[in-house]
C-alpha cells in the first residue's frame, strides 16, 4: 500500500467523523435523538447528556428514534427513569427496524410510542455470564446472580406490563417462549400487546427526519 492510499484512508475517516457530527447537529437542532447502539453504560451516558441538554433549551417535545438491540438491564432501567421523572421536556419513542430487550423497556418511558411496519420487536429473559474457577465460588456466586437477576426480572416485566395489556404472568410466560429463548414479533403484534399505541403509516413515516 502506498503512502498516497494511506492518505486516502485517513481522509475518508476524517470526512466520515465530520459527517456523522453534521448529522447529529443537524438532527439535534430538530430535538432527534438517535439510540441505535447497544446499551451499556457508556452509550446511556451520551443518550442521558444529550436528552438532558435538550431538555434544558425547551419544553418541546425530543423525538427518540430507537434502533437498538438492548443490553444491559441496568443502564436501560436508568434512562427509564431518566425520561419518565427527571425531564422538563416530553419525549417521543419511534421504533425503528429493532427494539431488542432492554431497548423496549426505554420505549416504555416515552410518552408517545409508536413503530414503523415492519420493526421488530424481541422480548427475552434477563441473563448473565458467569465464569469462576472455584465450585464453592461458583455455587455462591450463581446464587447471588440468580437473585439478582430475578429482580431484575420483576422489573423488567413490571416496567412492560404497567402500559400494556398484559399481565405479569402473561409477559413472563411471553419471554419464556421457544424453550426459554424469547419472543419475536412485529409492530402488528407490538400493537395488540400494547408495547406501542400506534403505527406510523402514510406520509406520517416520512416525517421523522
Amino acid at each position: 500500500m502506498s503512502d498516497n492510499d494511506n492518505f486516502c484512508d485517513d481522509e475518508y475517516e476524517e470526512k466520515n467523523e465530520f459527517t456523522d457530527f453534521e448529522l447529529k447537529k443537524n438532527l439535534f437542532e430538530k430535538r432527534i435523538v438517535i439510540m441505535s447502539k447497544e446499551i451499556t453504560e457508556d452509550s446511556v451516558a451520551e443518550l442521558r447528556g444529550d436528552l438532558i441538554s435538550l431538555s434544558l433549551k425547551s419544553t418541546d417535545p425530543i423525538t427518540l428514534y430507537i434502533n437498538s438491540v438492548g443490553g444491559e438491564v441496568d443502564p436501560a432501567l436508568s434512562l427509564y427513569d431518566l425520561i419518565t421523572n427527571n425531564l422538563r421536556a416530553p419525549v417521543n419513542g419511534i421504533v425503528g427496524p429493532r427494539c431488542f430487550s432492554s431497548a423496549l423497556i426505554v420505549l416504555q418511558a416515552c410518552k408517545k410510542r409508536c413503530a414503523l411496519p415492519n420493526s421488530k420487536f424481541f422480548v427475552h429473559p434477563c441473563e448473565a455470564e458467569i465464569s469462576f474457577k472455584s465450585n464453592i465460588i461458583v455455587k455462591k456466586k450463581v446464587t447471588e446472580i440468580n437473585k439478582l437477576l430475578s429482580s431484575l426480572q420483576e422489573r423488567f416485566n413490571r416496567i412492560l406490563s404497567k402500559r400494556s395489556n398484559l399481565s405479569l404472568g402473561q409477559i413472563n410466560k411471553l419471554s419464556q417462549q421457544s424453550n426459554g429463548e424469547g419472543a419475536l414479533f412485529y409492530s402488528e403484534v407490538a400493537k395488540k400487546y400494547g408495547f406501542i399505541d400506534s403505527i406510523m403509516k402514510g406520509e406520517e413515516k416520512y416525517k421523522i427526519f
